[in-house]
């Protein structure tokens, strides 16, 4: 094949673009790839805030992997400080979108959920924001408190859509 432009790389590209095969989920598949998607922005911004934001963000990110966690019925571990690296901002990327990519797999491409495989995805994504943690000089435990404090605060009686939208 020749090369080909963007317009034309589009339209057969869109050959395998099909919603055909869409069935409906059920609520525990909707909360992971809702999670999955949380855990990829939240991680995003994380990368792009200032140091003295940093520590929010963590809880923000905290609180999408301690989702999953919960959904896919397994225990978020323990924070590792022993993790350190230089380029941890990438391993964070990498790491979610890779559990993201595999969530992608299971639920829009009929793959079945295999929970135990989610949980190494989430096990090894933790260990790569541990070692941000520890390479941006962050207790991960005080950004999951003061995570936990800031939610308290927005939602006292629990999550409610439009404080949410008025924030």
């Amino acid at each position: 094949m020749e090369n080909i432009t963007t317009k034309e790389y589009q339209k057969l590209a869109a050959r395998t673009l099909t919603d055909d095969h869409l069935r409906s989920y059920t609520g525990q598949e909707m909360m992971i790839v809702i999670c999955a998607l949380g855990l990829c922005g939240e991680v995003g911004e994380l990368i792009d805030s200032s140091p003295s934001y940093r520590a929010v963000e963590v809880g923000d990110v905290m609180w999408y992997a301690a989702a999953l966690y919960t959904k896919i019925g397994a225990i978020m571990p323990n924070p590792n400080l022993n993790v350190c690296g230089s380029e941890m901002s990438i391993s964070l990327a990498v790491s979610s979108a890779r559990f993201a990519d595999a969530v992608k797999k299971m639920v829009f491409h009929d793959h079945g959920l295999e929970l135990g495989k989610l949980a190494d995805y989430l096990d090894e994504f933790c260990d790569d924001l541990w070692g941000y943690c520890r390479t941006h000089g962050i207790d991960p435990r005080q950004a999951m408190t003061g995570n936990i404090d800031k939610l308290k605060a927005r939602y006292p009686n629990g999550f409610d859509t439009q404080k949410s939208i008025d924030r």
